[in-house]
């Protein structure tokens, strides 16, 4: 945010939302904050586990994680979350996604940064030429994103690899 607050102060509402949205998308790693970060759990735990109100579906994500919060820390990743995400229009009061185009970009921005890094770390030629056979099999969803994406990633380069020989 920091990064564009002088812009935000002379802009309208619908302007100040899209900008956000724009600077959300070209975020990584340690520049996300903690609010994005509270919108992207808030909206995947409650559309994960769709059952359980927001509280338990939280819980039930971190359990499931073995990492410990206390009730405390999870409402105050949902009340940022959920009121975050419904400003800028991507989720509504339920928690539900309404805006799925920005989700799958945010994605796919975070994936490619993944990438990128693999790439750079790395210098893998195959990665780089079956980049994109690997992201039609993330659109197919064939990727199990509850896991280190990373990892994943390099597996699903092995079994892709497998699949062409």
């Amino acid at each position: 945010m920091s990064k564009i607050f002088e812009q935000l102060k002379n802009e309208d509402m619908q302007q100040r939302v899209t900008r956000i949205r724009e600077n959300i998308l070209s975020l990584y790693g340690g520049e996300i904050g903690d609010n994005c970060l509270a919108i992207y759990l808030f909206a995947y735990c409650v559309n994960r586990y769709s059952d359980k109100t927001f509280l338990e579906a939280l819980k039930k994500f971190y359990e499931k994680a073995e990492i410990t919060k206390n009730t405390n820390q999870i409402n105050t990743i949902i009340n940022i979350g959920r009121a975050d995400g419904i400003f800028l229009k991507i989720l509504d009061d339920k928690g539900r996604i309404i805006d799925l185009s920005f989700m799958n970009k945010w994605m796919y921005a975070c994936i490619d940064q993944v990438f990128s890094k693999l790439i750079e770390d790395t210098e893998d030629e195959e990665l780089i030429r079956d980049r994109f056979l690997i992201y039609n099999r993330i659109r197919n969803k064939q990727v199990d994103f509850e896991n280190n994406l990373e990892i994943n990633l390099v597996q699903i380069h092995s079994q892709t690899m497998i699949q062409l020989s």
